[in-house]
């Protein structure tokens, strides 16, 4: 019997090990593989913050600190293909990279900047957005490893891979790993400082919780979101604290102690060391900081949100969604047993949860992008989902084993009998059926990300009917709203615009200032008139003298009169749909020998929108 039990033990602790390495070299690989189907958000001009960051750190000159001051960075002139940063930013536009550095988080652009060099200026394998994008991937392949051998530790087998699958194949998660510098690490560290504060706390390890203060510094310098820590931290540790502490007559020892004392200060200073920005001038970049997080958090309408809570239920995959109760139930089963062997908290997990959803939930928040703001809730309904699922699998093991006790004699008993020796491979692999029961159950959502590839920025479930249903319903931001499909419609207008082609960017026409050179092809001209009057707009359609093309994502809370008009009244030459639901259209408002689709628009004048022909 301790023969067979230490077997078991060996063939356990291979698993563990072989599945996290293989299923994280399958994410990352797919991961990487996949970047080029990803365009650059509206907010790309990070990636120039991070270039003079690592730029400083290469040369502690305080200069690069001042981005309104042009100074040389030996890549952008070693590498005639790399965008200059700096010349489009100044170009026209007030620029959050060079204007108002304070409103940018430094940590996640750093490392982008980092993958950048290495993936690009030294390995010259990736181009410079998609080398700048490789960084969230590698970010969120440290918070699959960290949350599978934390829930491992706490909850089980089975209840870390369901979870860390639940994570990997979350569409919404799986989009923004591949271009989002600011939510995905934020998500990452939002989650290792849990998991080392716990880990800490529970063992009573001060090395543990002085690590996740020193991470809650790294947070602080991430993004905002961070501050939000102590509301899920400190009710969790203050219900521990009396049921162990109070009712024990003791205090925690006093390395702990003092570790929880300092941990603010630590956390405070950790955050001033990765950005030296905020001590140039000194309150004054900090103030600035401050009030630029409150003008953000407070510009909501003086009322209840409940569109959070939605937006959580309808753009969760229903493979998720459905052993979200099971969890639950499980982990109240847990807590009530009270077993002496440490269990993932209920508390914890309901903070976890609900805290980042309070945040933009209640009066004078504002909250957009449907869940990216709040993305850190998403681990916790992965692992919470991870509890269901092992749950699930365990009741499904003993209700096996009581079939074959009942079936053991008579026409039941040859049947059984036949059905072992046909799967006489389960008992020496025991672990296989599990896992396949876990990827069955996850096809769905696979099947749906490898459909709409590279779209799943968009998914919305089928409880709500799809990205059509959201649309039709009017949910804000059912869309592209990144403008992340640009890439796609530059990749058409390579293919089809006509020679010396005139390209319009209507909402998002950033990213294009970035990426033209790169991604569009050279004989087509491109102007953003976002911001442009409409009679300046008729009158530069009128006086090029090829085709002209507007190109926008259906993000309809953007448009203007004008370009509402011009998407009621004309048909697009291309657009992007996806479960039903349109996200980008590209429009001919001109062909190459000067003839319109519609009745001409007259230069000069305030704009006469086209009629369809009859």
């Amino acid at each position: 019997m301790k023969n067979n039990w230490q077997a078991r033990l060996k063939s356990c602790l291979k698993f563990n090990r072989v599945f996290i390495v293989v299923f994280g070299l399958l994410f990352a690989g797919l991961g990487i593989a996949t970047l080029s189907g990803y365009g650059v958000m509206w907010d790309c001009w990070e990636m120039y913050t991070g270039d003079r960051n690592l730029q400083f750190l290469l040369s502690w000159d305080s200069d690069y600190l001042d981005y309104t001051k042009p100074m040389p960075m030996p890549i952008y002139d070693e590498r005639p293909d790399h965008p200059d940063f700096y010349r489009i930013t100044m170009a026209g536009r007030h620029n959050p990279a060079i204007h108002d550095p304070w409103h940018i988080w430094p940590v996640g652009p750093l490392s982008s900047s980092i993958t950048k060099h290495v993936f690009f200026g030294w390995l010259g394998v990736l181009d410079p957005f998609e080398a700048h994008h490789l960084a969230p991937v590698l970010w969120a392949l440290a918070l699959l490893v960290a949350l599978y051998f934390f829930v491992l530790r706490y909850a089980g087998r089975w209840e870390a891979v369901i979870a860390v699958v639940a994570l990997a194949v979350y569409p919404r998660f799986w989009a923004h790993l591949h271009f989002n510098l600011k939510d995905i690490p934020s998500t990452v560290v939002f989650s290792l400082v849990i998991f080392s504060f716990y880990r800490g706390v529970l063992k009573e390890r001060w090395g543990w919780v002085l690590l996740s203060a020193v991470l809650w510094g790294v947070g602080l310098a991430t993004k905002g979101n961070a501050l939000f820590l102590p509301f899920i931290l400190i009710p969790w540790f203050g219900a521990l604290a009396y049921t162990r502490y109070w009712r024990e007559r003791r205090l925690p020892p006093r390395p702990m102690r003092l570790v929880l004392f300092i941990y603010p200060v630590v956390g405070f200073a950790v955050m001033f060391l990765l950005w030296p920005f905020l001590l140039i001038e000194f309150p004054d970049h900090l103030v600035a900081h401050v009030r630029y997080l409150f003008l953000r958090a407070y510009q909501g309408s003086n009322e209840w949100h409940w569109q959070p809570l939605v937006n959580a239920i309808v753009t969760m995959p229903i493979a998720v969604l459905l052993l979200l109760p099971a969890g639950v139930w499980a982990l109240t089963r847990k807590s009530a047993k009270q077993t002496e062997s440490p269990q993932l908290s209920g508390l914890l997990l309901g903070l976890w949860v609900g805290i980042p959803l309070l945040r933009v939930s209640v009066p004078k928040a504002e909250d957009f992008d449907v869940i990216r703001h709040w993305l850190e809730f998403v681990p916790a309904v992965c692992i919470l989902a991870g509890l269901g699922g092992g749950a699930l699998l365990r009741q499904l093991g003993k209700l096996a084993e009581k079939l074959s006790v009942q079936c053991g004699s008579g026409y039941h008993a040859a049947i059984l009998e036949k059905l072992r020796g046909r799967l006489a491979f389960a008992e020496r692999v025991p672990w296989l059926l599990p896992l396949l029961a876990v990827l069955l159950w996850f096809t769905p959502v696979i099947s749906w990300n490898i459909r709409n590839h590279p779209h799943q920025l968009v998914f919305y479930n089928f409880a709500i009917g799809g990205l059509h249903g959201a649309q039709e319903l009017g949910l804000p931001e059912a869309t592209d709203y990144w403008g992340i499909s640009h890439r796609q419609g530059c990749r058409w207008l390579n293919a089809n615009a006509e020679p010396g082609a005139l390209v319009l960017a209507n909402i998002g026409d950033q990213t294009f200032v970035y990426t033209k050179d790169l991604w569009l092809r050279r004989d087509l001209h491109f102007r953003g008139v976002y911001q442009w009057q409409p009679g300046a707009t008729v009158d530069l359609i009128h006086h090029h003298p090829g085709a002209v093309y507007l190109i926008y994502i259906t993000r309809k809370g953007l448009y203007t009169e004008f370009f509402r008009e011009l998407d009621k009244r004309h048909d697009p030459a291309y657009l992007i749909k996806v479960d039903g639901g349109i996200i980008l259209k590209i429009l001919r408002l001109k062909d190459a020998q000067g003839n319109y689709p519609t009745r001409p628009i007259e230069a000069g004048a305030e704009p006469s929108i086209p009629q369809k022909r009859r």
